[in-house]
């Protein structure tokens, strides 16, 4: 079930976010996306987080308590700021595996952290950023979000 809480006013430019949305997010929304719109806000019910939809095709996904959960840049790689908040083992070995490949999404879980590369590879690494498996995107992959 889907539930749309804000949309992008074209007469203001900015959204309206609903009042239960965690002021923990809109911090970190404006610390590092500070200049990007955001045009739509969802809440997933059956997930209880929100996806954020900024103009430049990122979507971040928020927990009910505002942690993020999953950054993804679209078909972009993302910015070296978003990619500081993960541990420094984890881009560094996907540097070292797969040299000159940007890092497109970061989703993370009670369990560790799950990355798609640029070259479709998806790497899976445990919360302390340890390594631990990688596969194909078009592979059968289980389900971080």
């Amino acid at each position: 079930l889907l539930f749309t809480f804000c949309s992008l006013p074209e007469s203001k430019g900015e959204v309206k976010f609903p009042e239960n949305f965690p002021d923990s997010a809109i911090v970190f929304l404006k610390k590092y996306f500070k200049d990007i719109p955001v045009i739509r806000c969802d809440y997933i019910a059956k997930d209880t987080v929100y996806n954020v939809y900024l103009k430049n095709a990122v979507e971040v996904r928020f927990a009910m308590n505002g942690e993020w959960r999953k950054v993804d840049g679209e078909l972009n790689p993302l910015p070296e700021k978003i990619i500081k908040l993960i541990p420094v083992a984890i881009p560094r070995y996907a540097a070292k595996v797969y040299p000159r490949r940007g890092i497109l999404s970061i989703t993370r879980n009670r369990d560790g952290y799950r990355l798609e590369l640029t070259n479709r590879i998806i790497m899976y690494f445990n919360k302390d950023g340890s390594y631990e498996r990688s596969l194909k995107a078009n592979q059968t992959d289980r389900d971080m979000e």
